[in-house]
């Protein structure tokens, strides 16, 4: 087999216009996450309510995450990209509003939240299985197609999240959350434009999940790539990701720009761990370094726990985010490999029901921190993470012996 340059898959013009959309995803998620943030904290001085605020958009994904696996396999997934995100812009554009206004309510925080949620769960599976499509099928570079375009996402949470904070401070939080709806318009208008080169094969029984089930217990590779998933999405990114406002403002002592440069170490690291899949594709062995990096995440929280500068807070997150997002997309790339087409959408619909997780997760973080103390509930849920970890090469003990396909 020819090897193919790292670069070969920017001539296609569907990667290119993902590759924006990923970029603008990034704007989007870096604005809210700064802003939704540091306004509950401020609001509530709530740890638990305010991790919970990472978490809350994930708890519609045990219902809605299968129906948008459903809908991929089933209705053109360009469209349901289009649809959803027209939603997304109106719930955004009403929610921005509301936030301006007096008699503004701490619930209807999580509520946007939660239909945030609904609506991203809709459309994830449509939003991952669409990479497969806008190659050839004979060009082996779904790998590399996964990372750029992650990459791109966090090009732009490395860029926007002091940005956002600023923005904060000079126009409020609701004219901030406000500009979500007009990088959602410009996705809209993308999305409407991708065409596909390879095209869609639909499922005869897309309600059908039992043939799910028995393709993943066929494949321990998937299996492992859940399962470490489940671990990132309940542990690490909970006492990192999750708890940030909080150790920003207790441990740091720093503001809402201070905040958005701890994101930037984030988007930075998240960056650096989709490219570093760039040149590990190649390896065979990539299981390994999936419980390496698993294993590595939870070490660095160690070091985060004991951080008191914003120089030690951002070298350690910028580490933890770099295996961790480096876990991540060589997962979110296999997963979408081992998968048919037309089983794309229910099971990138099951791999994101890990995200449902994340609440189980966020509130244990905020409420050890209520009880104990942050620097304790971050090595607890790095000893935790550890001890998970080790679990899982004893439930998948031959696994490490099985080579890789090249994606």
């Amino acid at each position: 087999m020819n090897k193919i340059s790292n670069l070969q898959y920017l001539k296609y013009k569907g990667v290119r216009q993902l590759f924006v959309t990923y970029l603008l995803g990034g704007y989007n998620q870096s604005i809210q996450h700064v802003v939704i943030g540091w306004f509950t904290y401020n609001l509530t001085n709530s740890p638990i309510l305010t991790s919970l605020t990472h978490g809350v958009a994930a708890i519609p994904n045990i219902i809605t995450g299968p129906i948008g696996g459903y809908l991929a396999d089933k209705f053109n997934r360009k469209d349901i990209l289009i649809f959803t995100n027209i939603s997304a812009l109106v719930l955004t554009a009403i929610f921005s509003y509301l936030i301006s206004t007096s008699f503004f309510q701490v619930s209807w925080i999580f509520i946007f939240l939660f239909l945030k949620g609904i609506i991203y769960n809709l459309s994830g599976s449509s939003g991952r299985a669409i990479l497969a499509n806008v190659i050839p099928k004979n060009k082996k570079i779904l790998t590399e197609a996964t990372a750029i375009t992650i990459a791109a996402y966090f090009i732009a949470t490395t860029i926007i999240p002091p940005f956002a904070g600023k923005l904060f401070q000079l126009i409020g939080p609701s004219l901030t959350l406000g500009t979500i709806s007009i990088s959602l318009f410009f996705a809209i208008l993308i999305f409407y434009q991708i065409k596909m080169i390879s095209p869609e094969e639909k499922a005869k029984s897309p309600g059908n999940f039992k043939e799910i089930f028995y393709f993943i217990k066929a494949k321990p590779i998937l299996q492992l790539m859940l399962f470490s998933k489940s671990t990132i999405w309940m542990i690490i990114t909970p006492f990192t990701h999750g708890i940030l406002p909080i150790f920003a403002k207790d441990i740091l002592n720093t503001d809402a720009v201070g905040l958005g440069i701890l994101f930037t170490s984030l988007g930075l690291g998240g960056l650096a761990g989709s490219i570093i899949v760039l040149f590990l594709s190649k390896f065979h062995n990539i299981k390994t370094i999936v419980i390496i990096f698993m294993f590595l995440s939870c070490i660095i929280m160690l070091l985060l726990s004991v951080s008191n500068s914003m120089f030690s807070s951002i070298a350690c997150l910028l580490l933890i985010n770099l295996t961790v997002m480096g876990n991540l997309t060589y997962i979110q790339s296999n997963i979408l490999f081992q998968s048919k087409d037309e089983f794309r959408g229910r099971i990138s619909s099951i791999d994101s029901l890990n995200m449902a997780m994340a609440p189980i997760g966020n509130f244990s973080a905020g409420f050890l921190i209520k009880f104990y103390n942050i620097s304790r509930s971050i090595q607890i849920g790095s000893f935790a993470g550890i001890i998970i970890t080790i679990l899982s090469i004893f439930l998948f003990p031959n696994l490490m012996d099985i080579k890789d396909k090249k994606q």
